[in-house]
């Protein structure tokens, strides 16, 4: 009997040493004990898909992939064409811009050109004799008259305008006050 409990006895304390790991770990269950036996369940695998659905969703990934290299090669175009009316919108304003400049400055040379004139035509009128200026007056409109004799002397102007038909020297008056 001491050959059986010397060869039982390290079997039990085995076991039972065992038994009590499983314990402390959380294994001790029908599923952790066939396991540990090598008789578990057999793994669940996954059913391959069907190689038909594989290449579907390749196929797909193509084609998604050749809509998003479509879309940016439109993408990179319309950016290029963007840029380049961009630069053309510049070139525009800096040409406008330069005609806005050569255009007022021929509209400031033009009155300065305007000016001289009546000035001169102003001297001219000044120059005569008050009848005869009248006579020259009279032609013109009551505005244009207006503007010459604003720039003449007050005593000639005066003198011109005595010599006047009345309604023409009313309208020229007239004229040269709605102008202040």
């Amino acid at each position: 009997m001491k050959v059986v409990a010397i060869v039982v006895l390290p079997i039990v304390s085995f076991v039972l040493t065992l038994v009590a790991m499983l314990a402390m770990t959380g294994n001790l269950s029908p599923e952790g004990i066939a396991k540990l036996a090598g008789r578990g369940p057999a793994p669940v695998q996954e059913a391959p898909e069907p190689k038909d659905d594989i290449v579907a969703r390749a196929d797909d990934l193509k084609k998604r992939e050749q809509e998003l290299n479509e879309r940016q090669a439109r993408i990179e175009k319309d950016e290029k064409r963007l840029t380049e009316t961009q630069a053309q919108m510049e070139e525009l304003r800096s040409a406008l811009q330069q005609m806005l400049l050569q255009i007022t400055q021929a509209a400031e040379e033009s009155d300065a050109t305007q000016s001289e004139r009546l000035t001169s035509v102003a001297q001219s009128l000044g120059g005569m004799k008050p009848a005869q200026a009248a006579k020259a007056l009279e032609g013109w409109t009551p505005e244009e008259g207006a503007e010459l004799l604003r720039l003449i002397d007050e005593r000639v102007r005066g003198k011109i305008l005595d010599s006047m038909d009345p309604d023409k020297t009313a309208a020229f008056l007239q004229a040269m006050q709605e102008q202040k």
